[in-house]
């Protein structure tokens, strides 16, 4: 029997059959205690009895099984309070039962939110644990980009530094730094113009566009001479290495008939080609153009293999939008006939296997050159588009013609 539950209403109605055979039984004893006097005094009963053993013997009579009822009723008391006591016995354990249970419930409770608030405090810690070790790591990984960053910046800085000393070492017969970019260029148009007139005049074979115009950049690169002509044969292919020698020897015979003129001039079909001697024609520019475009390409490569989480695309840009600040619009147009050239390849090179994106598009290196004194050989436009694969304007010159046509 589950004692916590007994019902309550069974131990009031043990109460209530309790009390009423209380007053059954007062009442019997009451009605007893009246009976002689019924017995010898009212005549209405007729049982007129008025001597004595007659009276007892009517008592007994009469009042023994009233007795003997009134003791089975007793009896049956007796039985249902030792009743009544069992269920007030079986009520009250329920209820220790149950404040045992609530009180096991209660602590039950308590531990389990004593536990939680330990594990609580125990994830509260460990949390802030982490936090602190993830804060640490995240200051030393910002004190490392910091770091990275300073050294790049410092490394970029001092490369910046030597490509301004390079070009302020540029000398040719006494000019220096910048100025010379103004003759060299005049100079390469000279030879691929040249070249271009011998080109026609040859009844057998004519060389393409291109080969005509590489021969005459390796000639203005290595120049034409005892060392240098074998070093431009060595370069093209075998079956214009004749051309080489035909046009370095035509060159040469020129510049050697005016060697006491202030100016050369050579007679094409198109008209005469002018040298002033601004320094010696045909001598190569190796020595002045070999680290010059080497270490120029060593800084946008440089700047452009940096991490994207350590210095991201927008601000490569940037850096290598103040390197071009430091060319002029001369640097720039020989920056792109040294592109096209077989010398500057890699400045053309595919990046992330986009064939229209390299490091002149990326960075917008010849953005400040005049497009109209591209005169000779390839149209930039030709090359590539008026924007970058990022959006950006390729040249500004073109972007003035835009605003021009929209005023």
């Amino acid at each position: 029997m589950d004692f916590e539950n007994e019902p309550e209403a069974k131990y009031v109605a043990a109460k209530k059959i309790l009390r009423w055979g209380v007053i059954v039984l007062l009442l019997a004893v009451l009605f007893i205690g009246f009976v002689p006097k019924i017995i010898t005094e009212w005549s209405i009963i007729g049982l007129e009895v008025t001597d004595a053993n007659e009276i007892g013997d009517a008592l007994g009579g009469i009042l023994g099984p009233i007795v003997g009822l009134i003791g089975v009723g007793l009896t049956f008391l007796a039985f249902w309070a030792q009743y009544d006591a069992n269920i007030e016995q079986r009520r009250q354990f329920g209820i220790l039962l149950r404040d045992e249970r609530t009180q096991r419930l209660k602590e039950e409770e308590r531990r389990n939110e004593e536990k939680e608030h330990q594990d609580k405090e125990f994830l509260d810690r460990q949390k802030q644990f982490y936090d602190g070790q993830e804060r640490q790591q995240h200051n030393i990984m910002l004190q490392d980009i910091r770091s990275r960053i300073n050294l790049f910046e410092s490394r970029f800085h001092t490369m910046m530094t030597i490509h301004r000393d390079n070009v302020n070492s540029i000398e040719v017969n006494g000019i220096r730094g910048r100025k010379v970019f103004i003759h060299m260029l005049d100079e390469l148009k000279l030879f691929y113009k040249l070249f271009s007139d011998i080109n026609s005049s040859n009844p057998h074979e004519t060389l393409s566009d291109d080969a005509l115009y590489n021969i005459a950049y390796l000639t203005f690169f290595f120049g034409a001479g005892e060392k240098s002509t074998p070093m431009v044969k060595d370069l093209v292919v075998k079956k214009h290495e004749d051309f080489v020698e035909k046009a370095h020897k035509v060159l040469k015979e020129q510049i050697e008939s005016n060697k006491n003129e202030k100016t050369i001039i050579f007679k094409t079909k198109l008209g005469e080609l002018v040298w002033k001697k601004h320094y010696s024609l045909g001598t190569g520019h190796l020595r002045r153009l070999g680290h010059y475009f080497r270490h120029l390409f060593q800084i946008v490569k440089f700047v452009d293999e940096q991490h994207y989480k350590l210095i991201k695309q927008e601000e490569k840009y940037k850096y290598v939008s103040s390197l071009r600040s430091q060319l002029t619009a001369h640097e720039q147009i020989l920056l792109f006939y040294n592109a096209v050239s077989v010398m500057g390849q890699p400045w053309l090179k595919p990046l992330n296997g986009n064939q229209k994106e390299n490091y002149i598009e990326r960075y917008c290196m010849l953005r400040s050159m005049p497009l109209i004194a591209v005169d000779f050989y390839k149209a930039p436009l030709d090359v590539f588009d008026i924007y970058s694969f990022y959006g950006k304007p390729m040249f500004e010159w073109a972007e003035i013609k835009i605003r021009i046509k929209e005023i």
